[in-house]
């Protein structure tokens, strides 16, 4: 996958999540704390890389952001769904799809080796 798109996806699903969750979470643990959770997957994508870490650690590192990823979208439909939708959050949700594809594209390439 082309490293320019893996970082922009990602990152896009990472603005999505955190569109969903800032009203809710900054008042509980602020901004920055709730950017920094959302964007492990992004930083884990980001600088963990075959060639650079073994390929054990590569391989266990993206099975757990991918399921870092998976766990942040289950909760934010979730916590929608319990606030009730609203018209924005359809355009987060995009956002939010964006980043499942490189998720999509690690677990296969997870899944070939």
């Amino acid at each position: 996958m082309d490293g320019a798109a893996l970082k922009g996806t990602i990152g896009c699903g990472g603005l999505g999540v955190l569109a969903v969750w800032v009203e809710r979470a900054e008042p509980v643990i602020g901004f920055w704390p709730l950017a920094c959770v959302v964007m492990v997957p992004f930083i884990a994508f980001l600088f963990v890389r075959r060639g650079e870490l073994s390929d054990r650690t590569v391989d266990v590192v993206h099975t757990a952001t991918i399921f870092w990823y998976l766990a942040m979208l289950g909760a934010s439909a979730v916590h929608i769904g319990l606030r009730g939708p609203t018209p924005q959050d359809a355009f987060f949700a995009f956002f939010m799809a964006l980043g499942l594809w490189p998720c999509v594209s690690a677990a296969r390439g997870l899944l070939r080796r």
